[in-house]
């Protein structure tokens, strides 16, 4: 994931996943389908990507701030990607806080750079902006060079953008933005398949990125 081959790591992440779907185990699964879920997401793969963070929602212990702050994480930028910003907002927030305070893990770069995401994707450049640099001050204090590179890639394609201006679109609309509701956490909705699809299914048609065997169970954790 680091390295930015999201097949690769899917691929390995994979094999280990799907091990441990026979078994008991709960906490290294959750871990995993986050990740699975962050791998789709950045293919584009956004129905599968849903799923594996509504996997992980279900089993992730309560006091396992990285799994469940990367479910919100990834589940944020899905909401931001079908128009619903305040639920994304609010859950791009949760990760970043379900962080304690007694600890700097790269998991609070990693969720303000999904806040960025969130920001981003809602027209707010400036709050973009502001949370990558706080990722980018901790990738370069830590000397997390690959990490570090495309954080400051973000910010080139940030300030290289302008803000909306007086009359234009505050929040632009993506050809892929969907017309169903994911849901933000805590609740259920039907759900069309991947972005990218979604804006093109007639009803009835299935969607394109349907992955018959992957689990779609849901849970309430506290947060």
């Amino acid at each position: 994931m680091i390295a930015g081959d999201h097949a690769a790591a899917e691929l390995n992440l994979r094999q280990g996943h799907e091990a441990l779907r026979a078994t008991d185990e709960r906490g290294h699964r959750a871990s995993l389908a986050t990740w699975l879920a962050e791998a789709a997401y950045a293919q584009g793969r956004f129905g599968r990507a849903l799923r594996l963070t509504e996997e992980a929602e279900a089993l992730a212990g309560l006091d396992d701030y990285e799994a469940q702050g990367r479910w919100r994480a990834t589940r944020a930028k899905l909401l931001a990607r079908r128009g619903q910003f305040p639920a994304a907002a609010r859950l791009a927030e949760e990760a970043v806080t379900l962080i304690p305070a007694t600890v700097d893990p790269p998991e609070r770069a990693e969720f303000l750079l999904a806040k960025a995401e969130v920001s981003r994707l809602d027209g707010a450049l400036d709050e973009a902006e502001a949370c990558a640099r706080r990722a980018l001050r901790f990738y370069e204090d830590r000397q997390m060079v690959p990490l570090a590179e495309q954080t400051r890639a973000l910010l080139d394609s940030l300030t290289s953008n302008a803000a909306p201006g007086p009359g234009s679109e505050p929040r632009p609309r993506s050809r892929f933005q969907a017309r169903m509701r994911i849901p933000s956490g805590g609740s259920t909705h039907n759900v069309v398949g991947p972005d990218g699809d979604a804006s093109r299914r007639q009803a009835g048609q299935p969607a394109l990125d349907r992955d018959p065997g992957a689990p779609n169970t849901h849970s309430s954790p506290r947060g």
